[in-house]
């Protein structure tokens, strides 16, 4: 699904300090991941604030489904625990990944 993914051109990409900004956006987006998960009703609320058609409920359960894939183990994330700049990968190709998640 298109919207569950994040695109670059590699040509913006390797243009001068896009790396840079790219990695950045990632770091920022992380972030915002870790606080819904910490603060899942405050989260919520701030979806709902910024005009949302769905409703609380709906937007709650999206969210622990969301969480769940994101989160699947108590002691690591998915895939993103120390973003360490861009790369094309998949999660076979981010080192640690495997021990992480365990």
């Amino acid at each position: 699904m298109l919207q569950d993914h994040i695109f670059v051109r590699d040509s913006w990409l390797k243009k001068s300090g896009n790396e840079d900004i790219a990695a950045k956006f990632l770091q920022a987006s992380f972030k915002g991941w870790i606080f819904c998960r910490d603060n899942q009703s405050q989260c919520v609320d701030i979806v709902l604030k910024a005009g949302t058609t769905l409703g609380k409920g709906h937007m709650t359960w999206q969210l622990n489904e969301i969480n769940g894939l994101i989160w699947p183990s108590p002691n690591a994330s998915a895939l993103w625990t120390k973003p360490r700049g861009i790369r094309q990968s998949t999660s076979h190709d981010v080192p640690g990944a495997e021990e992480q998640a365990r």
